[in-house]
C-alpha cells in the first residue's frame, strides 16, 4: 500500500506540545483526513520530536483512535530523509520549509494552515 505521512504538532493537534497528551486539542478535520487516507494508504506520523515523545504520541493516537501504522521521530532534524525512506506519496505539514526542502521530490506536499 502507498504511504501517506502526517506531521504531529500543529497538524494532528493544535495545542501546546508541552501539555499532557490527554488534554491536547485534536484537529478534527485532520483526524478525518487521516481516516480518509487510511482507507487506501498506510498512514505514518513523521514528527520533529525526539524518541522520548513516542509514548506520548502513541497515547494521543490511542485516545483518538487514529489508524496510524507507525510513528517516526527526527529529533529536530529534517523530515525529508524519513519521507523518502518511507516512500511517502503525500505529506501533510504546517511547516512551509518542508515543501521548500522537498524541492522537486515527487512527494505531494499538503500545507496545513494554522488553527
Amino acid at each position: 500500500m502507498p504511504v501517506v505521512t502526517f506531521d504531529f504538532d500543529g497538524v494532528l493537534q493544535s495545542g501546546s506540545p508541552f501539555v499532557p497528551m490527554d488534554v491536547m486539542e485534536p484537529r478534527a478535520e485532520m483526524h478525518e483526513a487521516v481516516r480518509r487516507e487510511a482507507q487506501c494508504n498506510t498512514v505514518v506520523i513523521v514528527t520533529g520530536r525526539s524518541e522520548l515523545s513516542l509514548a506520548d504520541i502513541q497515547q494521543f493516537v490511542d485516545i483518538h483512535q487514529l489508524p496510524i501504522s507507525k510513528i517516526v521521530t527526527t529529533a529536530g532534524d529534517s523530515k525529508v530523509p524519513a519521507l523518502r525512506r518511507l516512500g511517502s506519496i503525500r505529506h501533510y505539514d504546517d511547516d512551509e520549509d518542508v515543501r521548500v526542502e522537498l524541492g522537486n521530490d515527487p512527494v505531494e506536499f499538503v500545507l496545513v494552515e494554522p488553527k
